[in-house]
C-alpha cells in the first residue's frame, strides 16, 4: 500500500468499508451482468469489508461461491491522460475486477496478499464511473469469519502497472511452520 500511495502515486479515491453487495452462491452473477455499470443496484445490500468480519455481520454460513461489491465514484477532470490503478489489500480467495462494465483483470488465489490493477483504458476521467469486483471464495473451511474483501483499498495515479490484470505482490501460499509455496 505505501508503494502505491507515496511518492510519485497518490490515492485518488480511497474505497470505502461499506459497499453495496450481493452474493453469488451459484457463481452466475457474471452471465446476469452484475458488473454492468447500467444495472439498479438499489437493492443490494450494503456490507462492511475490511472494518469488520462477515462472522461480526451475521454472514459466516457463506462458505461457498462469489460475491460482488459495486461502488460508483466521481474522477476529477485533473486526471486526464494520468495513469490510474486499483490496489486492493486483500481479499479470500480470488478477484476479479470490472470498470464501466470493461473487464481489467483477474488475481490469483492467494488469501490476504494485495494486487494492483490497470484502470487507465476502461476510466472515465470527469465523469461517473463503476467499479465491479467480485471474490470467489475457493475454501470452505474459515475459522476466522472473514471473507469478501479483507484489507483497506484504493484507487490511485502515478505510477502505470505493468500487468493488464492483477498483479500480486506475492504468488504463493503460507504452508503450516511458515514456509512458502510459488504457485504455478
Amino acid at each position: 500500500a505505501l508503494r502505491y500511495s507515496t511518492g510519485d502515486n497518490r490515492i485518488v479515491v480511497p474505497l470505502p468499508d461499506a459497499m453495496k453487495t450481493i452474493f453469488d452462491p451459484y457463481e452466475q452473477g457474471q452471465r446476469m451482468n452484475y458488473f454492468h455499470p447500467g444495472l439498479n443496484d438499489e437493492g443490494f445490500l450494503l456490507t462492511r469489508t475490511y472494518g469488520t468480519t462477515w462472522d461480526a455481520q451475521g454472514l459466516a454460513g457463506i462458505r461457498h461461491g462469489a460475491v460482488w461489491y459495486r461502488f460508483s465514484f466521481d474522477l476529477p477532470p485533473d486526471l486526464a491522460g494520468k495513469p490510474l490503478g486499483l490496489f486492493l489489500g486483500g481479499v479470500e480467495d480470488v478477484a476479479e475486477v470490472w470498470l464501466n462494465g470493461e473487464h481489467v483483470g483477474a488475481s490469483s488465489r492467494t488469501f490476504s496478499m494485495p494486487f494492483v490493477f490497470d484502470l487507465t483504458a476502461p476510466a472515465k476521467v470527469g465523469e461517473t464511473n463503476v467499479l465491479a469486483i467480485r471474490i470467489e471464495r475457493r475454501g470452505k473451511a474459515n475459522e476466522i469469519g472473514l471473507g469478501g474483501i479483507i484489507r483497506p483499498s484504493f484507487i490511485f495515479t502515478g505510477e502505470k502497472v505493468a500487468s493488464p490484470t492483477g498483479k500480486p505482490v506475492f504468488q504463493g501460499r503460507v504452508l503450516p511452520g511458515g514456509s512458502f509455496e510459488q504457485e504455478k
